[in-house]
């Protein structure tokens, strides 16, 4: 199977105008993402919804691969929701490379507040292609 990017990503694609649009910042050794949710991400009220911060650590993780240059497919996501994130309140992600097995890339990943305070954590393996 051959997986192209036309820029729709949900996450990342800046042609989306329904997604994230996330903007990735990085090389080998990491990456950065910087989110401020709106309204339209929120779960509860004022409060983001589990499903984006799961969004925002899966794509850091996914680009850290890429960033080493490893085609790669999320297989599995384990996510560790510690604190609430708040709407209008910047989050700021970071993730790294953990091991590069034959087919398995595993790569983890931290969302905190401005505050430094850890709101979740991720690991993810990652499936080469």
């Amino acid at each position: 199977m051959e997986l192209t990017d036309d820029n729709y990503c949900f996450a990342c694609g800046k042609r989306n105008k329904f997604g994230l649009r996330l903007n990735i910042e990085g090389d080998r050794s990491g990456v950065k993402i910087n989110f401020t949710p709106k309204k339209i991400h929120q779960g509860y009220a004022g409060v983001l919804h589990g499903g984006i911060m799961s969004t925002l650590l899966d794509e850091a993780i996914a680009w850290v691969a890429l960033k080493n240059d490893l085609r790669v497919l999320t297989c599995e996501l384990n996510i560790r929701l510690k604190k609430l994130a708040k709407i209008g309140e910047p989050i700021f992600v970071e993730a790294k490379l953990d091991d590069v097995k034959r087919k398995i890339v595993v790569a983890s990943a931290v969302a905190k507040d401005e505050e430094g305070t850890i709101l979740a954590k991720a690991e993810g393996k990652l499936l080469k292609i």
